[in-house]
């Protein structure tokens, strides 16, 4: 049964890409030389469409660049920042991906990177593919999905977190191991306290992070950081504030974020 399915994986797979032209399954294999494609002429492509045309429209946005980067921000409340970053293949100087997601900036950062974040095309539902720009049609069409998930999906995403009960219930969703404080420190930077004692009752709880399994190091780690947010919490609500507000800075500074 498993050549049958595969065959039908194949045959959905191909349907897919009629559908969808610009976007590939896998970065090709081998590289385009072999396959009679110019790499002058891929990067030529790949200059006009990703590095100019798509950075001015998603300055249209309200993005900025972050530095000389394929990194891109736009600035929220609470400290939080809408973030999309191009990733170049490494197999393939002519195929990208596109990631899209959220990072709130009271959080300790060990390195800027996105806290909830996905492949841009997992908001349509589409599974990750990635965009190409082996000649003007593709680019121009992965352009355009780019812009249109963008607007349709993002940016709409982004404007509900200016409410800070729906950016709570977003962060609260993090299971990751390094940001598992984010609906912590969001209620700290607006002097929210019990809402922030609850978010400590909750974190003690989460079986996620008191997981036998875990290596000592990170068992301390997080010990460590829940004892430094229960001292603060005693400290009162001002010094919670400014807190986070100084770490804020901090980060903005060293990320370089205006």
């Amino acid at each position: 049964m498993f050549w049958l399915k595969k065959i039908l994986r194949k045959h959905e797979d191909e349907k897919f890409q009629e559908k969808y032209p610009f976007l590939i399954l896998d970065p090709r294999v081998p590289m385009e030389e072999e396959l009679g494609i110019q790499k002058e002429d891929v990067l030529q492509v790949y200059n006009n469409y990703v590095l100019v045309h798509l950075n001015e429209e998603l300055k249209k946005f309200g993005f900025k660049q972050r530095g000389k980067t394929q990194q891109y921000y736009l600035c929220l409340d609470y400290g939080i920042v809408a973030y999309i970053e191009i990733h170049r293949s490494i197999k393939s100087f002519s195929i990208f991906d596109v990631y899209c997601g959220f990072t709130c900036l009271s959080v300790e950062l060990e390195r800027w990177k996105c806290q909830y974040g996905n492949p841009l095309l997992r908001y349509t539902k589409l599974p990750p593919y990635s965009f190409d720009t082996k000649d003007e049609v593709v680019a121009k069409q992965s352009c355009e999905i780019i812009l249109q998930v963008i607007q349709n999906e993002v940016l709409p995403l982004a404007e509900s977190l200016k409410n800070f009960e729906n950016a709570i219930k977003l962060f609260e969703k993090i299971k990751n191991f390094r940001y598992w404080d984010t609906a912590l420190c969001l209620c700290l930077r607006e002097g929210k306290m019990e809402a922030a004692k609850k978010e400590l009752i909750n974190i003690k709880k989460d079986n996620h992070l008191n997981n036998p399994s875990l290596e000592d190091s990170y068992n301390e780690y997080v010990k460590d950081r829940l004892q430094y947010y229960e001292t603060l919490i005693e400290k009162g609500k001002d010094v919670c504030i400014k807190e986070m507000l100084d770490r804020e800075k901090q980060n903005k500074k060293k990320y370089k974020i205006k």
